[in-house]
């Protein structure tokens, strides 16, 4: 941007200077004489048509203005913006500072009247305008004047009184009649008044300062009037804002517009006239068809520099020419590779509409862009591609090739997968038997042949994979061959014109956050990457900005940048910038009449509104919220059609007509609703649909109460099922059949997501039944699939047929082709495994992680050795990535199955309690994690490192940097949520956590959770978990709450926890006794019962090591420790035991400077029981009452209880009993307020 800076003349030069577009300064006022000579100056120069005062241009306007012509009227109001414009470039010069644009006011506000102004008509610029005079213009220009906020806002007020007058064209009362024209300053000079802020009515003052004010407020009552005449004489409504907010935050209309959003920098008010001019029909006339309905236009925002790399890429493929001789020549050297271009970015980030507007670009480059819809396989995008071509000139061209390069039977082998093949030869050939067999291998030759074929003419084709996280295993390998060999013998053009290069563009998009789910995209992409001949290129699209959103929202809306600035801002504070969020916020805005439009002011909103609307992190809720305005049957269509998938054809539908036993759904209709709001839309086919996005798609499913999900599957599979059945009385065809199996995988997946075990089951047996063995040879990744599924399946399905489960994992095992494929089934193995044999499965997952590159030799594994290990991992956390926040995400297939296996490793050893051994493999994932990015395993990798850090380095200030790291991990991470246990048990049991951990749960809370955790436990083959570790728990709770003895369902038979303790030290895992101790002593003590809780005490002593910084270890001190202060107030000389809970205490202190939430409370209670031992009475009161102000400050509603029980036992032995009973009743609210009803105290 050019702007026009002023300077003084030098001596002897003439007031104008030649050949300069700079006017210099003169003496204000100027006259008409003046006007006269500065015109046959500047008359000489090829380029001025004319020069006028600026009074005769207005009567001028105002002549033609009246004409009525209203094409005329238009072009005066456009013409208006280059007028203004050209002053406010003369007033304000540009400067740059630390790479930053400065705009400073360069003219004294004094200057800028119509009196000093001239216009100029060129032939190239129009009418612009120019000053006459002015005076001592590098005294204007000092630091001083530029950086005061007054002069600023003085000069746009000045320039708001100008474009008033040059939008009316005299037609209105003149701007001064409005506001007053001068003031008297203390020197007794006249002065421009522009606000109040120009008067001082402080005491003392001038009493010409306060005829100002009272002068100034007397017009205050017409200011409201501005606005009003302007729309009166016609002037554009955002023109009568624009000079409305020009003139500044005193001038409050008061009718149409208010100057709430006045201007604050000149480069907004550049920003509105580039607006104007750019766009007049949206930011002046208010004429863009629909303006009062929301719309974002087909321009591409945002994305410019994603869509030249992408053409660059193109470019190498179809060979531009380019002027540059360098260019050219590095474009050829990258031209000899196959360029194969991935979109990767978030789901709604903008993917898909990046590569079809690429598409747009290139259509007239290449001969035929073949495209390729969400889920489908490469061979329907030959299907379509041919599909299109026919009948054209490239029919015939296709057809002679391929007579060339393949035979008939060849071609016939190709039909069964793109059936438009029939059309292009001339040979007999009818639709091949289902039981054909080709191998891959010659699958994939066919299809390069094919793609030769379509080569042949010399033309480049494009194609487009949407989705690729989500292609299905065989897609992606025949995707990989072609891609691989378009540089091979097979596609060269050697065989034809050889000046002509036919070449392919592969171009990919993917969600980032996905694609590690799909270990064989991983391995292909790696492989690309490896390859000399092949050139991959990346370009990530992320959210918006929010500059490009703004100007997307300004677009929008019609509305000037700086007024939906803030409004931009706060919808990119919910949305992070992502489209599909920001569209589905602004509809949802309108919809709630929070952003609503006027036919006068346009849109308008209230910004705080919006930062409250209760918006989720995610664009499922604004997806429900769209959902719940269909019409009741349309929005159980939507839910049915969830269930089947992305995609549903019209038979489909009618299938399911009478699911639910009646026709009151009607679906076809509810189909029409949907298409009209674009929830859904056309799949290629007319008969087949999708949804829009498959976001749209999770968001009806979730709208299915969870209560209802179950059976409305159990519905639509009997529905499938049914029509399957009558269908098989008329032999169904392959097609079919595929297609039933298909819609039974479909619900078996979505019944393992609720998770309904059961019913997956069930549905995989279908889908099974609808296929036989054949099916391996032609729809194998199919047959993979649903087997695959079954396994899960019947693994998570308590009471399922072990010896069928076996089967389907050997049948799996057998077909697998790689390790990729068979991995999850093999997951399930070692898991089954661990449930007959711990060492087994510890067996299984060690062979596993050699194949998967990341080995770890059990018999080298030996406590001596893993301390240089955890120190040397230690040192790369703190010294090179610190905050593991910022570390990428994993994507390497084989490394994110590693660290599942290592992950359950890590478990089967502490169950064997091979701690050591349990840290080498913690210590590895945390390793794997800083080297190769993190994934859902990572947040448990460093909550062990965290705790072996502290327990064997005896490093805790270190540990509880990485715990809190991990913590911190586990939150930023958006699909852990099965980590979560298992992220928070580490920390805590390593060394008792590092966030504040409100106990806000009540018993029947915990009774509830505790029922519901062993549900699931039991539903995954968890009896022994059930058994011995909720068990006691549940049994200590009910005691606590006054509940009669009940066994834990699912178990039948209750035990005790005395007998629990029993088994727990004789049958079960070491770690399920400890749970029984932590829980016996901690009810011991609460119950009073000291002699069991002495025992208890004992049996630790001996048989536990509490060396290790664990979090159960900490509850059972805490409480051992209270428990020997008891036993040595007691008995006289237990001298040994007071020594331990001195060392307890002084742990315990240690504790607070890593998290004082959890332990202040238990340090001060064993302190206060430590002073009273030892007769310290004062110290002891003290304490005590420190321990119960802890307790209740930090929300330990059960420790504030017993602190007050234990002060009562306290001041009851030092005979003060009314202090006791004080302390007792508030003990007993406390338990009665977490819930332990049973607790009894003396005398309450």
């Amino acid at each position: 941007m050019n702007l026009v800076q002023l300077r003084r003349p030098r001596e002897n030069e003439s007031a104008l200077v030649q050949n300069d577009d700079y006017f210099s300064v003169l003496h204000a006022p100027g006259t008409q004489a003046d006007v006269a000579r500065l015109s046959s100056h500047r008359l000489g120069s090829p380029y001025v048509l004319s020069t006028k005062s600026f009074r005769e241009w207005v009567q001028e306007q105002k002549v033609a203005f009246n004409t009525g012509d209203a094409t005329q009227c238009k072009r005066f109001f456009e013409s208006c913006v280059g007028v203004i414009l050209s002053l406010v470039l003369k007033i304000v010069v540009t400067s740059v500072e630390d790479g930053k644009v400065k705009m400073e006011v360069a003219v004294d506000s004094k200057f800028i009247v119509t009196e000093n102004l001239m216009v100029q008509r060129t032939n190239e610029e129009g009418d612009t305008l120019h000053f006459i005079n002015m005076d001592n213009a590098e005294g204007n220009n000092s630091s001083t004047a530029n950086n005061d906020q007054g002069m600023k806002y003085a000069t746009m007020k000045a320039l708001g009184m100008v474009a008033y007058e040059v939008l009316m064209r005299g037609a209105g009362p003149p701007i001064r009649s409005f506001l007053p024209s001068t003031m008297i300053t203390a020197e007794g000079t006249p002065r421009l008044l522009m606000s109040l802020d120009d008067c001082d009515e402080k005491p003392g003052k001038s009493d010409k300062n306060q005829e100002n004010a009272k002068r100034l407020r007397a017009t205050a009552n017409k200011q409201g009037r501005i606005s009003a005449a302007m729309i009166t004489a016609g002037v554009p409504y955002p023109f009568c804002r624009f000079v409305v907010d020009l003139l500044g935050g005193e001038c409050n209309d008061g009718l149409l517009f208010r100057s709430d959003s006045s201007f604050e920098s000149f480069s907004d008010v550049i920003d509105d006239l580039n607006q104007m001019r750019e766009d007049p029909k949206a930011f002046i006339h208010l004429s863009v068809k629909d303006q009062w309905r929301l719309a974002f236009g087909e321009k591409l925002h945002g994305r410019e520099s994603e869509l030249e790399i992408l053409l660059e890429v193109a470019s190498r493929v179809s060979g531009f020419k380019s002027n540059d001789a360098l260019f050219e020549a590095l474009a050829m050297l990258k031209s000899n590779k196959q360029q194969i271009a991935y979109v990767t970015g978030q789901p709604g980030a903008g993917k898909s509409r990046l590569v079809m507007e690429t598409k747009k670009a290139l259509e007239n480059q290449f001969e035929r862009i073949i495209y390729s819809e969400p889920l489908s396989v490469v061979a329907s995008a030959f299907d379509d591609f041919l599909q299109h071509c026919l009948g054209n000139l490239r029919h015939k061209q296709i057809r002679v090739h391929l007579d060339k390069l393949m035979q008939p039977e060849e071609i016939a082998a190709l039909v069964k997968y793109v059936p438009s093949l029939l059309k292009y030869t001339d040979h007999h050939i009818t639709k091949p038997a289902n039981d054909f067999d080709v191998n891959t291998e010659q699958v994939h030759y066919l299809f390069s042949q094919l793609l030769r074929a379509l080569l042949a003419s010399g033309h480049p084709i494009a194609l487009f994979f949407d989705d690729i996280q989500w292609a299905d295993a065989a897609s992606l390998d025949l995707l990989q061959a072609l891609a691989t060999s378009t540089r091979e013998s097979d596609l060269s053009a050697e065989s034809f014109d050889k000046r002509k290069k036919p070449k392919v563009l592969f171009i990919g998009a993917y969600r980032d956050n996905e694609v590690k789910d799909n270990a064989q995209l991983v391995k292909m992409m790696n492989e690309f990457n490896s390859k000399q001949s092949v050139e991959a290129t990346t370009v990530a699209v992320g959210g918006f900005d929010s500059d490009t959103l703004n100007k997307i929202v300004s677009k929008s809306l019609c509305l000037p940048l700086r007024r939906t600035r803030l409004l931009s801002e706060t919808i990119l504070h919910k949305t992070d910038g992502i489209v599909i969020h920001i569209i589905e916020l602004i509809g949802r805005l309108t919809m709630e009449k929070i952003l609503c439009h006027s036919l006068i002011k346009g849109w308008e909103w209230d910004s705080e509104v919006i930062e409250s609307c209760p918006i989720s992190d995610t664009v499922a809720e604004l997806f429900s919220f769209k959902l719940k305005t269909l019409s009741k049957d349309a929005l159980v269509a939507m839910q049915v059609f969830s269930i089947i998938g992305t995609q549903i054809d019209k038979r489909i539908i009618s299938f399911l007509q009478d699911y639910d036993g009646d026709h009151d759904v009607d679906m076809s209709a509810a189909l029409k609703e949907a298409l009209i709001l674009g929830l859904i839309e056309t799949a290629g086919s007319p008969t087949v649909y999708k949804f829009a996005h498959d976001i749209i798609s999770q968001a009806a499913f979730d709208s299915i109460p969870k209560e209802n999900q179950s059976q409305l599957l159990q519905k639509l599979a009997a529905a499938l099922i049914k029509n399957a059945t009558a269908a098989n009385e008329i032999d169904l065809d392959l097609n079919d059949r595929v297609l039933y199996a298909t819609m039974n995988l479909k619900a078996g997946k979505r019944a393992l997501m609720i998770p309904d075990f059961h019913r997956a089951v069930r549905y995989t047996e279908s889908a099974l039944s609808f296929l036989d063995d054949n099916g391996w040879k032609s729809h194998r990744s199919l047959m993979l699939s649903i087997y695959q599924t079954s396994v899960v399946a019947l693994y998570s399905c308590s009471g399922s047929d072990k010896v069928l489960l076996n089967d389907r994992i050997n049948v799996v095992l057998n077909h697998a082709s790689s390790l990729d494929e068979e991995f999850e089934t093999r997951f399930v193995w070692v898991k089954l495994l661990s449930v007959t044999s711990t060492q087994t499965a510890i067996d299984e997952c060690h062979k596993l992680l050699e194949r998967l590159g990341e080995p770890i030799d059990p018999s080298n594994l030996n406590p001596s050795s893993i301390g240089a290990e955890i120190i040397r991992v230690r040192q790369l956390f703190l010294k090179e990535v610190r905050d593991i926040t910022t570390l990428p995400q994993m994507t390497e297939g084989s490394k994110l199955n590693a660290m599942k296996i290592l992950s359950h490793l890590s478990h089967y050893y502490y169950l064997q309690r091979s701690s050591f051994k349990d840290a080498v493999v913690t210590t590895r994932m945390a390793e794997m994690s800083m080297t190769h990015g993190c994934c859902d395993e990572s947040p448990f990798a460093f909550a062990c490192l965290s705790g072996i850090v502290a327990c064997n380095l005896h490093d805790i200030d270190s540990g509880c940097v990485i715990a809190r790291m991990a913590l911190k991990l586990l939150k930023s991470q958006a699909k852990v949520n099965s980590m979560v246990p298992r992220v928070l048990y580490a920390v805590r049991n390593f060394y008792g956590g590092t966030k504040k951990s409100e106990m806000k749960c009540t018993v029947n809370d915990l009774l509830g959770e505790i029922e519901v955790l062993a549900h699931k436990s039991a539903q995954h083959g968890r009896i022994e978990e059930v058994q011995y570790h909720l068990t006691s728990i549940y049994n200590s709770l009910r005691r606590l709450k006054g509940s009669q003895e009940k066994a834990l369902p699912p178990l039948d038979t209750y035990l005790s926890n005395d007998e629990l303790l029993d088994l727990t030290l004789t049958e079960s895992s070491p770690v399920y006794f400890e749970v029984q101790l932590m829980i016996e002593i901690t009810t011991s003590v609460l119950f009073r019962d000291m002699d069991k809780a002495q025992r208890i005490a004992s049996i630790v002593r001996e048989q536990v090591n509490r060396e290790h910084l664990r979090f159960n270890h900490i509850v059972i001190d805490f409480f051992t420790g209270i428990t020997d202060c008891y036993h040595a107030r007691q008995n006289e000389g237990l001298d040994t035991h007071m020594m331990e809970a001195r060392g307890i205490r002084d742990k315990l202190e240690k504790l607070i400077s890593h998290s004082r939430w959890n332990f202040e409370n238990k340090y001060l209670l064993l302190k206060a029981e430590c002073h009273y031992t030892d007769g310290e009475i004062e110290k002891a009161a003290e304490s005590y009452e420190a321990s119960i102000k802890a307790a209740k400050q930090h929300k330990f509603v059960q420790e504030e209880a017993l602190g007050c029980e234990l002060a009562g036992y306290f001041y009851k032995e030092q005979g003060n009993e009314i202090k006791a009973q004080e302390l007792f009743k508030q003990a007993k609210i406390a338990y009665d307020k977490w819930g332990a009803n049973a607790k009894t105290l003396p005398g309450v």
